[in-house]
């Protein structure tokens, strides 16, 4: 019994980082009503699949914009600066995504 109580003491000090939960209907939401158009394209899926990789993942707010800048350059031809435009899609969903 000690052991495993031990054992369990241990595994606790061993995480880095806090276990947040995410709501991703909320971040879903904000995406549908927030995202724009970019020279036509709606890029809401991407932005979907980027969010939901990204959780999945476990990765942070540079994985999710270095995703979705390169989904936006092979999906929209002639984009210039898809860096740009994937910080302020980041920047208007991050409340509810994160």
């Amino acid at each position: 019994m000690k052991v495993l109580i031990c054992l369990v003491s241990v595994s606790f000090l061993l995480i880095s980082s806090p276990v947040m939960a995410i709501d991703f209907g909320k971040c879903i939401n904000t995406i549908n009503k927030k995202v724009q158009k970019i020279q036509g394209y709606d890029p809401r899926i991407l932005v979907r699949q980027c969010a939901w990789e990204t959780v999945s993942k476990g990765k942070k707010a540079k994985y999710f914009n270095n995703c979705l800048a390169k989904r936006l350059k092979r999906n929209i031809k002639n984009i210039k600066n898809p860096e740009h435009f994937a910080d302020n899609i980041y920047k208007a969903i991050k409340k509810k995504c994160s």
